[in-house]
């Protein structure tokens, strides 16, 4: 099944979806994914992060256009979006990551989307460290009040795995969330475990989609 069919995506340019990935691994490779989809569709996308990005992330876009100091960059996002269809909007370039966009920045984005006939609006809005798991903190994800579709997304190699730094970004919050102790005997995430992802960050979503993106990988 397509990332599109499973979502639900309106695809409607005067009211564009916003999607935010967030969660552990699969982020990137997500909205990627669901990007070329509703591209060969024949319609257009806009993809940004709220977060930190790596050059592999960049190299994955067609086009890339830098939002200096918030500004929307109206003229080069309309040449990508002529000839790709699709555009990744970042917030500057830097060593060793690139930056995001603000959280505002995205909300503001819906309008000018809505002129240039994009039907959605794909948002990277948690980062995990490159770990397949992870449990927000409190002031995590940085996501846009504009959001109409929240997507958590763990790695399948999370299952399995030792519920520590090695395999899980903030163990000690996947601890707490999972009101676990930390005197037991090691613990290994479970099924079970993962299936309460969705309601971490269910408070946040002004539409939760109850499912996890599970990528492929082998386990630990």
């Amino acid at each position: 099944m397509q990332l599109l069919d499973a979502l639900h995506l309106q695809l409607d340019s005067s009211a564009p979806d916003v999607v935010a990935f967030v969660g552990g691994g699969g982020k990137t490779s997500s909205l990627f994914r669901l990007a070329q989809e509703i591209v060969d569709t024949g319609r257009r996308v806009l993809m940004t992060v709220t977060t930190h990005l790596g050059p592999e992330q960049l190299q994955l876009a067609p086009a890339y256009v830098i939002a200096d100091n918030g500004q929307w960059p109206a003229s080069e996002v309309a040449q990508a979006l002529a000839i790709h269809r699709c555009c990744l909007i970042i917030g500057g370039l830097g060593e060793p990551r690139g930056r995001g966009v603000t959280p505002a920045f995205v909300d503001q984005l819906v309008v000018q989307a809505k002129a240039l006939d994009v039907a959605a609006i794909l948002v990277e809005a948690d980062g995990s460290r490159g770990l397949p798991f992870k449990a927000p903190a409190d002031h995590e994800p940085a996501l846009p009040a504009s959001t109409t579709l929240l997507v958590p997304v763990m790695g399948l190699d999370a299952l399995g795995a030792l519920l520590d730094e090695t395999h899980v970004h903030r163990p000690v919050q996947v601890q707490r969330v999972l009101n676990l102790t930390s005197d037991t005997a090691p613990i290994r995430l479970t099924p079970q475990m993962a299936a309460r992802l969705p309601h971490w960050y269910h408070r946040q979503a002004a539409r939760l989609l109850g499912i996890n993106i599970i990528i492929k990988g082998e386990r630990p």
